[in-house]
């Protein structure tokens, strides 16, 4: 199995944004430039696309972050500059943390707070470290595909409602029509089970790449990535790190539940509760440097409710005649 410790994954940031300072008509190139240089101020290694020959997915191998134009935001106020921000390869055994701050810190000099949009998503990419060359076992995304299917309404549960019709990012048993054919979880292992290969594999999954997971870039030649495209729009760094640590607990969780072995046990009233899959998730967390960053409920994931703050023991305040009274010893009057 994957080292999780070391595992590496990117995320992608699709964004609607209003300049501090407008230039009327906004240049979209000169904003992405603009950031680029805001985010190298910060120690960041940035890339623009110069919009000259059409969408590029990425440059050269993830190793900075790359602003580029994407096609689904195109409509858009007059004074809004749309774009997606896509980061370089990060590692969970690493500070990657403090990459995410930098992106929002460079984000907050240039443009005022992404606004709210069902347009934007957030798109996170997982593999396993070098030690296993950046790409899972086939067995391995045999496991995980079975985990997707089989959490699948408990995940929608803990994804806000926004994205539960999303058309980018639909649930693989809706999309893909052999899963839809299947009547229960034990159909759907035998048919998991039957994949002879990679793009086997990747067509019992899905129709195309617009669902919750991806599994397009498992294919030889391609990144090795599984992608995770059920996070909402983000607009800082606090929800960032909570969706990173989101997909990369669930594939730890997954491959370490292994319920593709336990056959015995496919019918729905097997699934635990969201709460029991959620503390689990969370435990899976803790394995992964990520468990401070996933709130104590789902509901705050899902945004049904807020993210208590901790609650403080108020300081205890003394007059100078209650101290007096409290340091006299204490005589006994006979």
């Amino acid at each position: 199995m994957a080292n999780m410790s070391s595992t590496r994954f990117g995320i992608e940031i699709e964004v609607i944004v209003e300049p501090h300072t407008l230039r009327t008509p906004p240049n979209a190139l000169s904003y992405y430039q603009k950031l680029s240089a805001s985010l190298r101020k910060r120690g960041q290694k940035a890339q623009v696309d110069d919009l000259r020959g059409g969408y590029r997915t990425y440059p050269d191998n993830f190793t900075k972050w790359w602003i580029t134009k994407d096609g689904s935001l195109n409509n858009h106020g007059s004074n809004q500059i749309a774009f997606e921000a896509v980061s370089p390869i990060f590692s969970a055994d690493r500070n990657w943390d403090n990459d995410i701050d930098a992106f929002w810190d460079a984000m907050a000099a240039v443009f005022h707070q992404p606004i709210q949009s069902p347009k934007c998503g957030s798109h996170i990419h997982i593999s396993p470290g070098l030690a296993a060359r950046g790409r899972y076992a086939f067995h391995e995304l045999k496991v995980i595909a079975f985990g997707v299917v089989a959490y699948e309404p408990l995940v929608l549960l803990v994804l806000p409602a926004s994205r539960h019709e999303n058309v980018y990012c639909r649930p693989n048993t809706k999309s893909s029509s052999q899963l839809g054919g299947c009547h229960n979880l034990r159909q759907m292992r035998q048919l998991i089970a039957s994949a002879r290969s990679l793009e086997g594999l990747k067509d019992i999954m899905q129709a195309d790449r617009r669902v919750l997971w991806n599994f397009e870039n498992t294919l030889l030649g391609k990144s090795g990535t599984i992608e995770f495209r059920g996070g909402r729009g983000l607009r800082g760094r606090n929800r960032t790190k909570r969706w990173i640590a989101f997909a990369v607990s669930f594939i730890h969780f997954v491959l370490n539940e292994n319920d593709f072995e336990m056959r015995n046990i496919y019918n729905d009233e097997w699934r635990p509760t969201v709460e029991l899959f959620y503390e689990k998730l969370r435990s899976k967390a803790k394995d992964v440097g990520m468990r401070s960053h996933l709130p104590s409920s789902y509901r705050v994931l899902n945004e049904t409710q807020r993210e208590r703050a901790p609650v403080t023991r108020p300081e205890q305040t003394w007059s100078l005649s209650s101290l007096a009274q409290a340091l006299r010893p204490n005589h006994t009057v006979r």
